[in-house]
């Protein structure tokens, strides 16, 4: 049976115990041979070649050689040449393609890798103030990547920066601050049981607020009165002023069922636009007039359906996300349509006040502050 028939029906679930021996053999071979080559990765090739002609056996052989002639000698060269850069450039890229590549881009941008398209999913879902603007990767290594990340501030308060990570044999090692999960508690309607601030600390909040200059931009986790539709979203979003949303909660489950960690996206913040995805993942990208109640739904669910996709790839980003973390939460806005219970908001404190008194809001949780030049 040919191993490729094998391996489908093993990942399958159907294979026969004689099918089952055939791949796991397999597998272990290659693990056995990827322990070699990473093993084996940073010595000097050259110099184990010359070590090891320096054997008694080797030696006589070369006696011999001498003794047939230089062209025998060239031949013998050429030959073990051509067999050490058929392992180096045939042998390990056959066997790194097992593992995830940092340098791939599946959707025919070589700007937009898949790797930096699955951190983006990842931070715009789960996590506020940071986006990813580019990657690089350099190879150190058999399957092994150093990565710098160039990240932008998306409220005004951070300007952006880099940081460093690592992929080794398809694992992803993040620094743990690149990205931080939203506060559960941080909405007062986001989850179950409800946290509702306090009416003394709502009036403290209110006090704060009023105390400060409209130079100041001020950066709130605000809760609305209303679950809203992305219809309503997407009208509140016109009707701000110098306020923007940064980020934007999404209901995961239903009102009295807590579905932890608390996900959204952030449709209405700039950055880079990679078109090429959106052939496969329709809106992943989004911008200007696309913005529509219906384009919405269709963002959220992509940045949901490409994660899923990549939940493997994924995981290294902080484990937030898994396989049927993402298929639940596909499964409830499919069947009960996607809808906002709160936001994050960069605006003039007079602003939010304004919002607050209209009953826009029900309360306000500051998360941050700056001077607007």
């Amino acid at each position: 049976m040919e191993f490729r028939e094998a391996m489908e029906r093993y990942r399958a679930g159907c294979a026969s115990e004689e099918e089952k021996r055939i791949v796991e053999t397999e597998v272990e071979k290659n693990r056995l041979i990827a322990e070699y080559l990473d093993e084996s990765w940073g010595k000097d090739w050259a110099e184990e070649a010359e070590s090891t002609m320096r054997t008694e056996e080797t030696k006589t052989l070369r006696r011999a050689l001498r003794r047939r002639g230089w062209k025998t000698i060239f031949l013998s060269v050429l030959l073990a040449a051509a067999i050490f850069f058929g392992a180096t450039f045939g042998l390990v890229p056959l066997l790194e393609k097992q593992y995830w590549n940092p340098e791939e881009s599946s959707y025919g941008d070589p700007y937009s890798t898949d790797l930096s398209l699955t951190l983006s999913a990842y931070g715009e879902l789960f996590s506020v103030g940071r986006s990813i603007s580019y990657i690089n990767s350099k190879r150190t290594g058999f399957a092994d990547y150093d990565i710098t990340i160039q990240y932008w501030g998306n409220s005004g308060g951070e300007d952006g920066g880099y940081v460093s990570a690592r992929l080794h044999k398809g694992e992803l090692t993040l620094p743990m601050d690149l990205f931080q999960t939203v506060p559960v508690n941080i909405f007062a309607q986001g989850s179950y049981p409800t946290y509702t601030m306090s009416e003394e600390h709502k009036a403290e909040v209110y006090a704060q607020l009023k105390a400060l200059p409209d130079y100041v931009q001020v950066h709130v986790a605000a809760t609305f009165a209303e679950d809203m539709t992305m219809e309503e979203l997407a009208a509140f979003e016109r009707t701000l002023d110098d306020g923007y949303i940064t980020w934007v909660g999404i209901r995961n489950a239903p009102k009295d069922r807590q579905r932890y960690p608390l996900c959204g996206m952030s449709p209405f913040s700039g950055g880079i636009v990679r078109e090429g995805i959106n052939e496969v993942y329709p809106f992943f990208e989004i911008k200007g007039e696309n913005r529509t109640a219906e384009n919405l739904e269709q963002h959220f669910k992509s940045l949901l359906r490409y994660s899923l996709d990549r939940e493997e790839e994924g995981k290294g980003a902080g484990g937030a996300g898994d396989k049927y973390y993402y298929e639940e939460v596909l499964a409830y806005v499919e069947e009960q349509g996607v809808a906002s219970y709160g936001c994050y908001l960069a605006a003039k404190p007079s602003e939010i006040l304004a919002l607050l008194d209209s009953g826009m809001f029900t309360q306000v949780w500051p998360d941050d502050a700056w001077i607007d030049f």
